[in-house]
């Protein structure tokens, strides 16, 4: 068994691995963004800081983060491209250096004639020169008369007369030393950095979070498996149709229920007094983590009776659909020769059922168990919102709406491997109930 653990977390490994690529690469088109966010949490603007000290802070904190480096260990470029755009730090400077290359001019010009620009911007007045530094007809009209501008005319000169009419590809090797592996290295250290809305650290904001999410969504499920498996069996078994087609009837009118109008529907009917004083069952929306010195574990304790509600809408939903997945399962096996024997045996019916015939009915009821466990976490993002809960899904709303990238995606990435360990306990428990099945069969 523990050698088919051990084959199965392997095999694993390479989609754990293009999540976390695809999840780096989102995180990397908003690097500008979170940048400007964490440098205005500092008290620094570009409006109220002055330009040159602003990109001296910017191009500081580019360099801490690391956001100099290549993005991955290897790279097809053009062979015209730069080695490594991020060299330049400067937002602009990356974009001017992007565009260039794309006109096939020669990255050895490229760079003399992005430093020819940074020196000629600290001489003269910027309202001289030009806006828009890639077209050089229209630089080099505007710099004509300007006499400190001669090198940069040079350099320009150089770069028409190295324009390339014919680019082939190139591959590029950076090592270990690049964004990816450092953000790689950072997320099995535990490191997730910093959020971009108030500096607080991302792994200290999972920790107040998950717990709320975890114990919801274990919650829905355990009572999800508690009454749709002897539901299933229940409705697989009966004598009388009417009530099998009274059940699906049912199951599926529940299972077409948005969640969202369900939740909403409880918490206006029935956490107030506003419509009868005997509809005021539950207490109002929201939990009490006011209270300092609490561990995660006593919060949930203190706020249990705030949870029941959004566990029971999770629960409601999911649980007709497994029953109608047990209940097709079992009469599956109902129908196998195995079973007609051993009623000709004399066992009982209530043994053969739950001994006998659940037992084999189990793998697609496990496998829809297994499914159910990503879509409770993700439902519980809607669920946390109306109810007002802090967990997972309560945090990655609010970071959507502030535009905290780095929780978003963060939050996005645990959510992928509680989704995997998921799967990781289905295969499991397919081998542990079926021996037969290994990894090798």
């Amino acid at each position: 068994m523990l050698l088919y653990v051990l084959k199965r977390i392997l095999l694993y490994v390479p989609t754990i691995l293009v999540v976390c690529i695809v999840i780096f690469y989102l995180s990397r088109q908003n690097s500008e963004l979170i940048i400007d966010q964490m440098l205005e949490n500092e008290g620094m603007t570009d409006q109220s800081f002055g330009g040159d000290d602003y990109r001296r802070e910017y191009e500081a904190k580019v360099k801490f983060l690391h956001l100099d480096y290549p993005l991955f260990y290897w790279q097809i470029v053009p062979s015209n491209y730069p080695r490594n755009l991020n060299t330049y730090i400067w937002k602009e400077d990356i974009s001017l250096a992007r565009q260039l290359a794309q006109q096939s001019y020669d990255s050895e010009d490229i760079s003399n004639y992005m430093a020819e620009i940074n020196k000629l911007k600290k001489r003269i007045d910027h309202d001289v020169l030009p806006n828009d530094w890639s077209d050089l007809k229209l630089v080099k009209s505007r710099i004509n008369n300007l006499s400190e501008a001669d090198p940069l005319e040079n350099v320009i000169n150089a770069l028409s007369s190295n324009q390339k009419s014919i680019v082939l590809p190139r591959l590029d090797f950076f090592g270990t030393k690049n964004q990816f592996h450092f953000w790689l290295s950072n997320l099995m250290k535990g490191e997730f950095g910093t959020s971009s809305l108030d500096n607080q650290r991302v792994l200290l904001k999972l920790q107040k979070a998950l717990p709320w999410t975890l114990f919801i969504s274990v919650f829905a499920l355990f009572f999800t498996i508690l009454i749709s498996i002897p539901l299933g069996v229940f409705l697989s078994t009966s004598k009388y149709k009417y009530v099998d087609h009274l059940g699906s009837i049912l199951s599926y009118g529940i299972y077409s229920i948005p969640t969202f109008w369900l939740a909403t529907i409880l918490v206006v009917f029935f956490t107030n007094s506003n419509y009868s004083p005997y509809l005021n069952i539950f207490p109002s929306i929201g939990v009490d983590i006011k209270s300092i010195g609490k561990t995660n574990f006593e919060y949930l304790v203190s706020n249990w009776t705030k949870l029941i509600l959004p566990i029971f809408c999770l629960t409601f939903h999911s649980m007709s659909y497994l029953a109608m997945q047990t209940k097709r399962s079992m009469m599956n096996q109902l129908t196998m020769n195995y079973i007609q024997t051993l009623k000709v045996t004399g066992m009982k019916s209530n043994w053969i059922h739950w001994k006998h015939a659940l037992k084999n009915a189990m793998i697609p009821i496990i496998t829809v168990i297994v499914a159910s466990l990503p879509s409770l976490i993700a439902g519980s993002v809607i669920m946390e919102v109306i109810f007002n809960i802090p967990g997972m899904g309560r945090l990655i709303y609010d970071s959507i709406l502030g535009s905290d990238w780095n929780v978003v995606y963060v939050v996005v990435l645990m959510i992928a491997l509680l989704s995997w360990l998921s799967y990781l306990i289905g295969d499991i428990l397919y081998a542990f109930i079926n021996p037969k099945i290994r990894f090798d069969s």
